[in-house]
């Protein structure tokens, strides 16, 4: 279900709609701060974020630049600190590039915003036909997303392998006994397949989800009352791909409930044939017939073999329906099961990243500088993967939003029949709405994530203007596994060290940064 939802009566019954006015980045903020209704839905926008994970981007990149500076700190004079330098000059670059792809994306969100501006204006007219067209243009503008997104999932990639290139050349800097440099490098590999396990759950929800659809279109000519329904929720694209298990069960329940009708009309139409064959039985038993009851008879005799074939080909249909019901049915559960699949690989994703973090508050004073660099390119190794496997998500999204927006004018047709009706009409410029709303948010999301990158841009490269040097270097690590541990209470308590560092660091699919 859409975040408009949960207050459609407020926007619909408020003239309030400067959000689809916004031509920048700082319009984003004058409409949330003016306007109630809009704080409202903003407010509800952690439904965005938790699929999309823009928020998080920027989270994971910002904890790099300090990791990054310890390991090369921790690796002075040792042939890893080359390795190390090659891989702040690449992460600068890639911070960069983010700085440029979430400002697209932001500029996308907002020509989103604008397209469904102009649908609306043409739906209220009853132009149908070029009110989908303006919609179906996002797909455009999702083409060059998806592009941006995965090259940014493909720096990553790049970027993590010269961070395991890193993390090897350091275990042989410190000398590591054969088992103990073979338990490092097993436990990095054991990461990264996890990791790379998030990457591939996504593809198979893909797939599940595009032969639920096939089956809905196969349902939807066997029912052409549904017409209604699919014209609807084509519109809110955006919508359609955040609540994709509601939207599935909400799908699902409509089948069910076209299967209960049919069957109703079937017993209906059963009795109402039952009761022609006693009245066309009786007459037949009747020895002396007027000729009224002669025509009577031949009419319903031509009655009955009408309403056979009706009944024989209602019960056809029906079976078709209950099949293509089941398969439905079936998707549903296999789109729930991989989501829960995804949900538990994240899960220990972020615990074996927590794991990692905690080893560097227990580094042993025997070469503690290399190890606190061993321990954060571990980290490293991990964060990187994630960075990755979120942006390969974003362009999953944009993908997904650019195959429907083309689907767009495929339904033209039966929006112009839904929209034939005063009620259909209100329907289909609600959904408009609704859509907008969510690329508003979604804006605003981009928005967000686009200043906290650029605060990480002027922390690398005030960190690359000024490398640590072996003076200072010993100092910093100090005060960065100093302050992952609280201060000390008083004796006798004595308490177990925790890292302070922000769960978003870790993944968390908590709210995005206020």
């Amino acid at each position: 279900m859409s975040i408009l939802n949960k207050n459609n009566n407020n926007i619909n019954n408020s003239n309030e709609l400067d959000y689809l006015n916004i031509k920048s980045s700082s319009c984003i903020t004058q409409v949330i701060s003016s306007n109630q209704i809009i704080r409202e839905f903003v407010s509800n926008q952690t439904n965005i974020a938790k699929h999309i994970h823009v928020g998080n981007i920027m989270e994971e990149l910002d904890s790099l630049s300090e990791l990054l500076q310890i390991s090369y700190a921790g690796s002075i004079g040792f042939k890893t600190n080359i390795f190390v330098g090659r891989i702040l000059f690449d992460y600068q670059k890639m911070v960069h590039s983010s700085v440029q792809t979430m400002d697209s994306f932001v500029r996308a969100s907002i020509s989103s915003v604008n397209f469904h501006k102009m649908a609306l204006v043409f739906a209220e007219k009853g132009s149908i036909n070029t009110s989908l067209k303006y919609i179906s243009n996002i797909g455009g503008i999702a083409e060059k997303m998806k592009v941006k997104a995965l090259e940014m999932s493909e720096k990553s990639v790049e970027l993590n392998k010269k961070a395991q290139e890193a993390f090897v050349q350091a275990t042989t800097d410190q000398h590591l006994s054969i088992e103990e440099k073979k338990k490092l490098t097993d436990s990095t590999k054991q990461l990264s397949a996890t990791i790379a396990g998030l990457q591939v759950t996504p593809r198979k929800i893909e797939k599940v989800l595009m032969e639920y659809q096939q089956e809905m279109d196969k349902i939807f000519v066997l029912n052409m009352a549904s017409c209604f329904t699919k014209a609807s929720t084509s519109v809110s694209t955006f919508g359609k791909f955040l609540s994709l298990v509601s939207l599935i069960t909400e799908q699902n329940s409509k089948i069910d409930e076209a299967i209960a009708k049919i069957i109703s009309q079937l017993e209906e139409m059963k009795s109402c044939l039952e009761k022609e064959q006693n009245e066309l039985q009786g007459l037949k038993d009747k020895e002396n017939k007027d000729e009224k009851e002669t025509e009577r008879m031949d009419f319903l005799e031509s009655k009955l073999n009408v309403d056979k074939a009706k009944i024989l080909e209602n019960e056809k249909e029906l079976e078709e329906m209950k099949h293509h019901s089941k398969f439905a049915h079936d998707k549903e559960m296999q789109y729930i099961i991989l989501k829960e699949q995804y949900n538990a690989k994240n899960i220990e994703v972020k615990s074996t990243l927590a794991k990692k973090q905690q080893e560097i508050l227990h580094l042993t004073t025997s070469k503690k500088d290399l190890k606190a660099s061993l321990a954060c390119l571990e980290l490293v190794v991990g964060i990187l993967g994630k960075i990755g496997t979120i942006f390969l998500h974003l362009s999953e999204f944009w993908k997904n939003i650019e195959s429907q927006s083309q689907n767009q004018i495929q339904d033209v047709e039966i929006a112009t029949i839904m929209a034939s009706d005063e009620n259909g009409l209100h329907l289909f410029i609600n959904k408009i709405k609704e859509a907008s709303i969510d690329w508003f948010c979604f804006a605003n999301l981009n928005n967000q994530a686009l200043v906290r990158v650029q605060a990480t841009e002027l922390q690398i490269d005030k960190v690359m203007s000024n490398l640590p040097k072996k003076a200072n270097g010993k100092q910093l690590i100090q005060d960065f596994v100093d302050k992952q541990s609280p201060p000390q209470p008083p004796p006798p308590t004595t308490t177990t060290a925790f890292l302070t560092m922000s769960p978003t660091s870790l993944g968390s699919e908590t709210q995005p940064p206020q």
